[in-house]
């Protein structure tokens, strides 16, 4: 069976116990699924556990595709500003680096 291509937002702040399990899950779907899943997880600046240390590198390759975005700036409850992010980049369009440091800790309220 040919699955459609779909792609998963995740935005991450400091879980790296949810992150890990996420994963796990990821790996235990059918090799035909995985192929099909398109994965971006945009990190929210976490001070403690960056989810770039959590990333097991086999289940990301696994997938049909893995990005990983982090803003530089911590700002509360940004986690809908990660979301939109994430699916901006899934949309392939592009940022420059510096425009994510950039951002003030009061511009998304």
């Amino acid at each position: 069976m040919t699955y459609r291509a779909f792609t998963l937002v995740i935005p991450y702040y400091d879980n790296p116990t949810m992150f890990r399990e996420q994963q796990r899950q990821w790996r235990a779907l059918p090799a035909e699924i995985r192929g099909s899943l398109h994965v971006v997880v945009v990190d929210d600046a976490s001070p403690t556990s960056p989810a770039n240390k959590e990333v097991d590198p086999e289940t990301a390759a696994a997938l049909a595709s893995f990005r990983l975005f982090r803003t530089k700036v911590d700002v509360r409850w940004n986690w809908i500003f990660c979301r939109n992010l994430g699916a901006l980049g899934e949309a392939e369009i592009r940022a420059e680096p510096r425009e994510f440091g950039a951002t003030r800790p009061d511009a998304h309220r």
